[in-house]
């Protein structure tokens, strides 16, 4: 908790971001995060609320890569597919969580674990970290840190679900605002197949703010999904703004990779329970800064391979504020 009285709280199990819970001008206090009852949802949780994504976020093409010159079959977790590291991946693991502090005060929650091949697949055993802080102007900073004792892949995320609403409204009544000018084209299978497809005035064209009912509508009408549930190239960072005006707040993300999946929460069910009231498509909004997907495969997509011995740092930032 700051000074102003907004706090995080986050679970060790997943490294999961439970709450972010602001302290807001009228003397409440708002939770801005979408979050479940009790650890037995999320047992099974698919749709990765609030957990750390990794080794790799997004989706590896048949669950094969070469590095090395040597070919790596994963566990698929959704067809053929690997997704967000696979049925081992950081979500469904249990962390070792600390609470750290400086000399000024200030304290961190930090997660831990060490994942090796024979649990996920990936190359080589890697220590990983997860920190989250909290800042006096209210800025979650999540840092990833990793290094292996062999090369192999790193692209993690975070998967919370946001909702500015007061009550337990849908987003779409929220705007969205991206620098994002690309945006990856899938495949049959939902995995992005080696082109980026320029944004011009389209359904995924956020360069200026766009109500998100507007954008879903749109993507539903043209036949492209049933909701946003894409990935778009951001090669000076990151840098998406979420505002509510009903509510007043606004929630801009940054970060320091060359991608983000803007997802919202389109196959939410109502066998899922939350705090705002059962499951339902479009209850939260996902932004995930990370490499862009599959570009273990794509040529010029970036580059999510850990050289051995290398101590490899990402960031996340996270700001919501009052007044739109």
């Amino acid at each position: 908790m700051n000074k102003r009285g907004s706090s995080i709280s986050v679970l060790d199990f997943g490294a999961t971001w439970y709450e972010y819970r602001l302290a807001r001008h009228d003397q409440t206090t708002q939770n801005v995060l979408l979050n479940e009852p009790d650890i037995a949802h999320y047992l099974n949780n698919p749709f990765y609320l609030g957990a750390t994504i990794g080794r790799v976020t997004g989706r590896i093409k048949n669950g094969r890569f070469t590095l090395g010159g040597k070919q790596f079959q994963l566990q698929q977790n959704e067809g053929a597919t690997t997704l967000h590291g696979g049925p081992h991946g950081f979500a469904y693991l249990q962390w070792e969580g600390t609470i750290l502090s400086t000399d000024e005060g200030d304290n961190y929650l930090q997660f831990s674990r060490q994942v090796d091949q024979s649990l996920d697949g990936f190359p080589g055993t890697m220590t990983v970290t997860v920190t989250y802080s909290l800042s006096e102007d209210d800025i979650v900073d999540i840092t990833y840190q990793a290094i292996c004792d062999t090369d192999t892949l790193f692209s993690p995320t975070c998967h919370a679900y946001f909702n500015l609403n007061k009550d337990n409204q849908d987003i779409r009544n929220h705007d969205i605002k991206s620098n994002a000018q690309f945006v990856e084209a899938l495949d049959e299978e939902h995995v992005p197949n080696g082109i980026l497809a320029p944004i011009d005035n389209d359904m995924y064209d956020y360069r200026n703010f766009k109500n998100v009912g507007q954008a879903i509508k749109s993507i539903i009408d043209s036949n492209h999904g049933a909701g946003i549930d894409d990935t778009f190239l951001t090669p000076a960072g990151a840098d998406v703004t979420i505002r509510d005006q009903e509510s007043n707040l606004t929630l801009q993300t940054t970060a320091d990779r060359n991608g983000v999946t803007i997802f919202t929460a389109n196959g939410f069910t109502p066998t899922m329970q939350t705090n705002k009231g059962a499951g339902k498509p479009f209850l939260g909004i996902a932004v995930e800064p990370h490499i862009l997907s599959n570009a273990i495969n794509l040529e010029g997509f970036g580059n999510m391979i850990l050289k051995a011995g290398v101590n490899q740092t990402y960031h996340a930032r996270y700001h919501v504020s009052e007044g739109v």
